[in-house]
């Protein structure tokens, strides 16, 4: 009797657990912006317009020439701020691409939302 009991509580822990994975506000969000600037100049984005306070973001493709192009945090508001900056003109536009994770937590990986944000650079 026990083992026809077991089989059909694996099912339904299954069940559940694989629905988890689809709750609401978990998709992966994904923003290409295209940015003029001058060479020399600094261009800062405000990364929490993209994510929660939990998202831990970092770069993951650089740009191929830059002078700065760093993830910070601001002393007084705590938020994360990408700053990128060239110093000469370039005719090939430069991509950053950096991706906010939520930090993860108890309970299965898949209940973790992601933004990867596309930036795409154009130096005069």
């Amino acid at each position: 009797m026990k083992q026809y009991l077991r089989f059909p509580l694996l099912i339904v822990s299954l069940f559940f657990v694989l629905n988890s994975c689809k709750k609401p506000g978990h998709e992966t969000q994904y923003v290409t912006l295209d940015e003029t600037i001058q060479a020399g100049s600094n261009y800062t984005l405000n990364l929490s317009a993209y994510g929660d306070d939990d998202d831990q973001p970092s770069i993951t493709k650089q740009a191929a020439e830059f002078s700065v192009s760093q993830i910070s945090t601001d002393a007084i508001t705590g938020r994360n701020i990408y700053t990128f900056s060239a110093s000469q003109k370039n005719t090939v536009k430069q991509t950053v691409v950096i991706t906010l994770k939520e930090q993860h937590r108890r309970g299965p990986d898949c209940n973790r939302d992601v933004a990867v944000i596309s930036i795409n650079f154009t130096i005069n």
